[in-house]
């Protein structure tokens, strides 16, 4: 019971905080809330990208064709997901560390999530929560990082409003082929840890540039 009222309490906290604007995504049939200082910006392979007026935070969605119904389900998708994303963010520089994961239902549709630390070799250290499902014949995952190690709250709320409007329909397992379920997760997790390393390569140089003209 306690641990259910400090995760309603940081939630609210976070809901609090966001001073929300919606964000409407009617290809992809979802909307979801981000910060009123957030902005939007167009990066090639994401579905959608902003960031705070700070540079410190970033939200990242990526949508993808899932004709196989690969699902949330199969430990070899989930396994290979995590082992691609973290194995091209580590590729860029730096170490990944998975702190916490697990499944979740957001809305009513399973996601999993992982959650854990980036710690760049220039000494930069960043905060990220994956959060991939699999419904309406797409593979999402959306990646909030941050610089400030005390955004958890919000980072969380960003994600808990994510809503797919009419009934989400998730992957058939009879139509699936599961000796392809690692390989394909693993591509999906490559393609999510390419676009993370984008926007954590964004946010480090546009806070680098807005600190050297502050100075």
């Amino acid at each position: 019971m306690k641990k259910t009222s400090l995760t309603l309490l940081f939630f609210i906290t976070g809901l609090m905080s966001l001073q929300a604007k919606s964000i409407d995504l009617p290809d992809e049939k979802m909307h979801f809330d981000i910060p009123d200082d957030w902005v939007s910006s167009q990066v090639a392979g994401a579905t959608f990208y902003a960031t705070n007026a700070e540079n410190t935070t970033v939200c990242v969605l990526v949508s993808l064709p899932n004709d196989d119904q690969e699902g949330l389900d199969q430990p070899t998708f989930i396994n290979g997901f995590k082992d691609g994303m973290l194995k091209k963010m580590a590729g860029e520089g730096g170490t990944a560390q998975i702190t916490h994961e697990g499944p979740l239902t957001i809305q009513g549709v399973p996601f999993y999530l992982y959650q854990g630390i980036f710690s760049k070799t220039d000494g930069k250290t960043l905060n990220f929560h994956a959060y991939a499902t699999a419904v309406n014949g797409k593979i999402y995952s959306m990646v909030l990082e941050s610089l400030d190690a005390n955004t958890d709250a919000q980072l969380e709320a960003v994600a808990n409003s994510l809503t797919f409007q009419g009934t989400p329909v998730l992957p058939d397992p009879s139509l699936r082929k599961d000796d392809r379920a690692e390989k394909y997760g693993q591509v999906v997790g490559y393609l999510i840890g390419l676009l993370a390393m984008v926007a954590i390569i964004r946010t480090i140089l546009r806070r680098g540039r807005k600190n050297a003209s502050a100075d």
